[in-house]
């Protein structure tokens, strides 16, 4: 588990991380999100202990980082895809690791075959690829097997096997009871691999609750209805005080109403249906929305229109 308490950390006039309280628990893949310059990588780096925070506590398994005793067996992580020599050969560079953590050589070849990498064991890392760098990071991540690993963009440079396949691995890693923190900007990806969500800004904590619950929350909520009366099922829901749009395809969208109330309406007034189905939102949509001006690097903005909506906020562990 991992426990932030009021996280901090400044450079200088910057505020990288504000104030940051979560929690974290096994048994979930928690999806870690925020724009460019939100705090992530700084609040990773200062979970395992390379940054110092100026204010507040990051525990893993109810510790700091540098007073656990065996602190790769405790927690895992992957933060940068290339931090290895690049003239040491693959194998080597697990060794070393191995030997550092007391881990038993036969775990190298364990690790480099449940990340694809047994072919490639000899070859010098600096000519890896960089999906290959990420399976070489991961590997020294999982040598000693951890009770938490900590991931910031695992699929970069992956090919969509290995993007399948860091997905399942992590929800299988989670299932077994383990923590798992991984940082991504895929959203699509993590609507499919997380059960929770933590999104931050400028450093501070915008939501924290599960994934479906938060694209729920922070988008637009309807129900597509197709008919062959359209327009007088429209005028009736006009009629009931609700919003209802037409759809380039010539399909209803209504908001304000579930999908019963709108089946039960045109049931009332023997209107026909062809499709009545709920629309949820995507991670994204609901990720541009709550995110609106908590960005430090701002774009031009978009030639459409973004519908705000609001989030609950609150830890919801």
């Amino acid at each position: 588990m991992i426990e932030l308490v009021e996280l901090t950390k400044r450079y200088g006039q910057r505020l990288a991380v504000d104030g940051l309280s979560l929690t974290v628990r096994p048994g979930t893949v928690t999806g870690f999100l925020g724009p460019n310059g939100a705090g992530k990588s700084t609040t990773m780096r200062l979970i395992v202990g390379l940054e110092q925070p100026t204010r507040g506590t990051a525990l893993i398994n109810g510790k700091p980082y540098a007073a656990l005793k065996r602190p790769l067996s405790e927690v895992g992580a992957l933060l940068e895809a290339k931090a290895f020599h690049p003239g040491r050969k693959a194998c080597h560079h697990l060794r070393w690791i191995a030997a550092a953590a007391d881990v038993p050589a036969k775990r190298i070849d364990e690790v480099l075959e449940l990340v694809g990498l047994t072919s490639a064991a000899r070859r010098r890392a600096g000519a890896f690829s960089l999906g290959m760098a990420q399976r070489l990071g991961l590997a020294a991540a999982l040598l000693a097997e951890p009770q938490v690993l900590i991931l910031d963009e695992p699929a970069n440079g992956l090919d969509p096997e290995g993007v399948n396949w860091i997905r399942q691995f992590m929800r299988g890693y989670a299932e077994s009871g383990r923590t798992v923190l991984v940082s991504s900007h895929l959203l699509s990806e993590m609507a499919e691999t997380a059960d929770h969500l933590v999104v931050i800004g400028k450093g501070k904590l915008i939501a924290d609750l599960p994934t479906q619950d938060f694209i729920r929350t922070a988008t637009k909520r309807q129900v597509r209805v197709r008919a062959p009366e359209a327009g007088r099922l429209a005028d009736l829901i006009r009629l009931a005080d609700q919003q209802v749009e037409r759809d380039e395809d010539g399909s209803l969208l209504v908001s304000g109403m579930e999908a019963a109330e709108v089946g039960r309406l045109a049931a009332q007034h023997a209107i026909e249906l062809h499709e009545l189905s709920p629309q949820t939102g995507s991670l994204e949509e609901a990720f541009l929305n709550v995110t609106q001006g908590a960005s430090e690097y701002n774009t031009s903005p978009a030639h459409t229109d973004v519908t705000t909506a609001g989030v609950a906020g609150g830890n919801q562990s």
